[in-house]
């Protein structure tokens, strides 16, 4: 059959040919990059996925059972990722706190500054035991949003220039409005 898998903001055409099913496109196309791709509701049980950049990819409803995830990269951003993570582990490796602030951030699809302002620190906890799996993209990220308010350092040095130093939150957002005023 023939399997078109799109940007899902632009509309382009990111992988198109015959295949016997989307997880068979992917298998043949591993280490494609899918920013962005649409991906709903795909079947994509036991697929490998390592080494795929998921960036902004749309995986809602996807069946990532079995998926092999191992080496995907970009994925900090997709909530997907994060449930099918959880769901391999075991029930006891997460306290009850631990489940209450998945269950938030899963069902409520929560950003990052969100996250932080609900969980602070707390939440760290749950990224590393998925970084012990070696999925560590959650856990780097949440340290920058909390070590720089959620702002990526490219963002802060563009903004800046290349002298910044970055301390923590110390003068963020103090600098960040004195630089946006003056664009």
């Amino acid at each position: 059959m023939k399997i078109e898998i799109k940007n899902r903001w632009s509309g382009e055409v990111i992988l198109c040919g015959k295949y016997k099913s989307i997880k068979d496109c992917l298998e043949k196309n591993r280490n494609a990059d899918l920013r962005g791709a649409d991906l709903r509701g795909a079947d994509l049980r036991g697929a490998d996925l390592g080494g795929a950049d998921l960036r902004g990819a749309d995986l809602r409803g996807a069946d990532l059972g079995d998926a092999d995830l191992g080496g995907a990269k970009n994925y900090s951003e997709s909530h997907d990722i994060f449930m099918e993570l959880v769901r391999r582990k075991q029930c006891k490796v997460f306290t009850d706190k631990e489940w209450a602030m998945i269950g938030r951030i899963t069902i409520h699809r929560l950003c990052w500054g969100t996250i932080k302002n609900k969980f602070g620190k707390k939440m760290l906890s749950v990224f590393k035991k998925l970084a012990k799996d070696g999925f560590n993209e959650y856990l780097d990220k949440y340290n920058k949003v909390l070590n720089y308010g959620g702002l990526d350092g490219r963002i802060l040095r563009r903004l800046w220039g290349y002298k910044c130093t970055l301390n923590k939150n110390e003068g963020i957002r103090k600098g960040l409005d004195e630089q946006i005023q003056r664009l």
